[in-house]
């Protein structure tokens, strides 16, 4: 063999092994994004359930004022709702962030979410007029549910959320 012969098996060696750790290295690159997703999957679970946990047991007393609040609203009362708003503008940002999954938002918190966006819209509202980024992540978030919403269970029963003030009420 010459020498023009053996520098081109050479060239040809290194070529492969390059391709050969190319594709090592892209399939190591695959397997560690699946492993970082899965990370962030669980921290987001985590987070989820840390938060309804919070919504269920710190909240409860602002829950059942902002109820109280919302069945005879003045201006005087107003800001009892702004806890339970606060809450969900914070859950929208870290679901806008991907911190939070859109759907585990969506299973944990929709009932909620519904139950006090349907009756404080206007009070969002008025807000946004006066201040126009105040909760811009709540309109956003009830984007992201209602299109959820529909998606998983169809068009909303309003009937179905007559007594959702009530049963706030009566928390303890």
């Amino acid at each position: 063999m010459d020498s023009a012969t053996i520098t081109a098996l050479a060239a040809l060696f290194t070529a492969l092994a390059t391709l050969l750790l190319v594709c090592f290295n892209k399939r190591q690159l695959n397997i560690n994004n699946e492993q970082l997703k899965l990370n962030n999957l669980a921290l987001s679970v985590d987070l989820v359930i840390r938060l309804e946990k919070r919504f269920d047991d710190d909240l409860i007393t602002q829950r059942r004022a902002a109820a109280h609040a919302l069945e005879n609203l003045t201006e005087e009362n107003e800001s009892d709702i702004e806890p339970i708003l606060d809450f969900f503008e914070t859950l929208g940002l870290l679901t806008r962030r991907k911190a939070l999954d859109e759907e585990f938002v969506w299973s944990y918190f929709f009932y909620w979410f519904y139950g006090y966006w349907r009756v404080s819209k206007d009070i969002v509202k008025k807000q946004r007029k006066k201040w126009k980024t105040r909760y811009q992540d709540l309109v956003w978030l009830e984007y992201v549910l209602m299109n959820l919403e529909r998606q998983k269970r169809g068009e909303l029963d309003e009937s179905e959320w007559e007594y959702f003030i009530e049963e706030e009420k009566t928390l303890s």
